[in-house]
């Protein structure tokens, strides 16, 4: 799994890893969704979220659930840095 961040930007990336790579690039997408990577604001395509076994609805709702609880994330986070 360590060369899998070595190649998350490549997007035909084909190899042992490439699943890694794919959940790596697709999480880079997502977070640029919410404004928190340098990627313009968008979800990931359809293509992209099959072939890993998702779909544009499960991502919709794993992102409504992290908004939801963003909250509550924010001080988990916080309270791993005492």
């Amino acid at each position: 799994m360590g060369w899998a961040n070595s190649f998350q930007y490549v997007h035909d990336y084909r190899g042992s890893d490439q699943t890694y790579v794919r959940l790596l690039g697709l999480t880079r997408k997502l977070l640029g969704s919410q404004g928190l990577t340098d990627l313009p604001p968008g979800l990931p395509e359809a293509d992209e979220l099959e072939q890993v076994g998702l779909t544009q609805q499960s991502l919709r709702e794993v992102l409504k659930l992290l908004n939801e609880s963003s909250a509550q994330l924010d001080e988990l986070a916080g309270s791993l840095t005492r």
